[in-house]
């Protein structure tokens, strides 16, 4: 299978491209952590085309001049977005692209080898002899970019875990949460649970009495057989959950501010942190955790930056030979269409004694 010269350069710019998306997407994370997921996600994209169209494009290119050049100022684009760095980071930059560029090299001449020596050829074993080395040297050059990178919040001493991971986290427990607060809801804010929490106590003005109920949840409840009534249940009507939600924010709303500012104030000693009261519950699992892992990475975060790196490194590789059989699948299938849109020609190449699979 072969490229004609001018399919060649532009399927050289297409893996150009890929690369640099990478870098652009590794430098959004490693500036934001986890602030915003989706460029962890479009780093795992990157990540898979890469690999795909790296294996794609050593296979069908064979002028190894437009190959290392393709992959020289792909890789070294990687210095358009990590600027303004320290002598030493640009140093140890510079040091890991150039042994990334010597594992493509390798990556390339052993798939050359097993194209040319092998009697009987498949695609899956070209591209067995090359993926380790692409995906040893992206693992590295990822390992390294994370920990000497100046803009990583632990870098900082910090590391953030959003809310929405936490509101996630609590989803499978909203039952258990509910046996403790009957009309808990995601979307609730602080103040609501507090003034829920003091309405189930039954503590004077705050107490839930029949009369503050609206006629329309009345008629839902089955008011003679309360101890058989399922909260859970009930809630997941729509139009009930909204009338219980419109109930609570009333009784938030008549509260007491010193009622209010009383139970922050304890709630505030217990967790140690400050709140305003609109927070939902997960926002305050998360500030609390958040709170507390500052405090314990402050005096550690080089070690555990250099653990982290050290790791990530070593969860790549695993990554990459777990989804090797996915990155073979994805490089058949540029294959393909190439071939498809008669981009790449089928070449025959008769050898004695040598039967050749494409």
């Amino acid at each position: 299978m072969t490229l004609p010269k001018v399919k060649v350069i532009i399927f050289a710019f297409l893996m150009f491209l890929i690369t640099v998306f990478l870098w652009w997407q590794l430098s959004l994370f490693l500036t934001k952590g986890f602030a915003d997921l989706s460029h962890l996600t479009y780093i795992g994209i990157g990540w898979l085309l890469f690999l795909a169209f790296s294996l794609a494009f050593l296979f069908l290119v064979e002028q190894r001049n437009i190959v290392f050049v393709t992959f020289i100022f792909g890789i070294e684009s990687f210095f358009l977005f990590f600027v303004g760095v320290e002598k030493l980071t640009l140093g140890m930059y510079g040091i890991a692209t150039l042994v990334f560029l010597l594992l493509v090299i390798i990556a390339y001449e052993r798939m050359l080898v097993e194209k040319q020596e092998r009697v009987t050829m498949v695609l899956r074993k070209i591209w067995k002899r090359g993926l380790p080395f692409l995906v040893l040297g992206l693992s590295l050059m990822i390992a390294v970019t994370y920990y000497f990178n100046p803009l990583l919040k632990i870098g900082q001493q910090e590391i953030e875990i959003p809310s929405e991971v936490f509101r996630i986290l609590l989803k499978p427990a909203s039952g258990l949460i509910s046996g403790i607060l009957p009309f808990y809801d995601e979307n609730m804010t602080i103040d609501e649970i507090l003034t829920t929490g003091s309405m189930l106590e039954g503590g004077g003005t705050s107490s839930l009495s029949l009369d503050q109920i609206s006629p329309e949840l009345l008629q839902s409840i089955d008011i003679g057989n309360l101890e058989g009534l399922d909260i859970n249940e009930l809630l997941n009507n729509p139009e009930i959950g909204t009338l219980v939600r419109e109930q609570l924010s009333q009784q938030t709303q008549k509260m007491p501010s010193s009622v209010l500012n009383q139970q922050r104030k304890a709630l505030e000693q217990s967790l140690g942190i400050t709140i305003k009261g609109n927070e939902t519950f997960d926002i305050l699992i998360a500030r609390v955790v958040n709170d507390k892992l500052k405090d314990f990475v402050g005096p550690r975060a080089k070690e555990l930056s250099i653990g982290i790196a050290v790791a990530l490194f070593f969860v790549l590789r695993l990554l990459g030979k777990i989804f090797s059989f996915l990155i073979i699948i994805f490089a058949r299938m540029i294959l393909s269409f190439l071939l498809l849109l008669n981009i790449a020609e089928k070449k025959e190449v008769t050898k004695q004694g040598e039967t050749i699979i494409m």
